[in-house]
């Protein structure tokens, strides 16, 4: 378990750098793992794994802006989809992270995201296709409509 902490050092969340993990911290259900991170303005900040890893702490809190469009639905989705196939706890992860299903490493950041799926149109949801079992990554998602969405699903014998 100690050599797999180790091998995130230098991994970048948001702004963030891990530089090493730190003493964990006590929440309600046992401990979560807390890692020292290096933020782009050069300060540093003690963030829980459960936070770096659905991208709900990116900066040291920092007015260190980069795209803002924070509070968009093409970032709310880019945050979902890193948190269903990230967060273990996670209502749905059984259906992606679970199979498999990971994000790849451009869309690591939210600006790359950006650039290669454009902003989220009205009425539509991100679809893996042509390829619905494969890893959210350029060339294989698109923004769908509800019934595209419902015409690119795993059959019931597939579940």
């Amino acid at each position: 378990m100690r050599s797999i902490l180790f091998d995130l050092i230098g991994k970048r969340f948001g702004s963030l750098t891990l530089i090493r993990p730190a003493r964990p911290v006590r929440v309600s259900r046992g401990y979560r793992a807390r890692w020292l991170c290096l933020c782009d303005c050069g300060k540093t900040t003690y963030v829980r794994d459960n936070n770096l890893i659905s991208h709900n702490t990116t900066s040291c809190g920092c007015k260190h802006v980069t795209h803002r469009k924070s509070r968009t639905r093409t970032y709310k989705t880019w945050q979902s989809m890193w948190t269903r196939t990230a967060n273990r706890n996670h209502i749905a992860f059984h259906h992606y992270g679970g199979r498999g299903i990971r994000v790849c490493k451009r869309w690591e950041s939210f600006e790359n995201f950006f650039a290669d799926m454009g902003p989220r149109p009205p009425r539509r949801t991100i679809d893996r296709f042509p390829d619905m079992n494969g890893n959210y990554r350029p060339g294989n998602c698109r923004w769908a409509t509800a019934s595209q969405q419902r015409n690119n699903k795993r059959k019931r014998s597939e579940l």
